[in-house]
């Protein structure tokens, strides 16, 4: 009688699932490395030596000038009235 032989979706999912759990262990353990490093303290010398900023999120050039217009200001407004008027033009069509 023949053996039955494995199809090869089975073995590629086999495969699969030994990668992903080779690269979940990885990370975890990368995972438990950093909290160990965050509850000792010593990745906070980086944060606690740097000088404080008026804007943490983004630093600020004097002689950049502040952008002007609002959400849909430049060209971005031409892309969107050109789509409202194809959309338009298309809804008329189909009458």
């Amino acid at each position: 009688m023949a053996e039955a032989k494995e199809s090869w979706a089975s073995g590629f999912m086999e495969n699969t699932m030994d990668i992903f759990g080779k690269v979940a262990g990885t990370y975890l353990e990368y995972e438990r490395i950093q909290h160990g490093v965050d509850a000792s303290g010593q990745s906070q010398a980086q944060v606690m030596n740097q000088p404080e900023k008026e804007n943490q999120v983004t630093q600020l050039n004097p002689q950049q000038p502040a952008p002007k217009g609002g959400l849909l200001a430049g060209p971005q407004m031409y892309y969107v009235m050109g789509g409202l008027a194809f959309v338009g033009l298309i809804l008329l069509a189909k009458k």
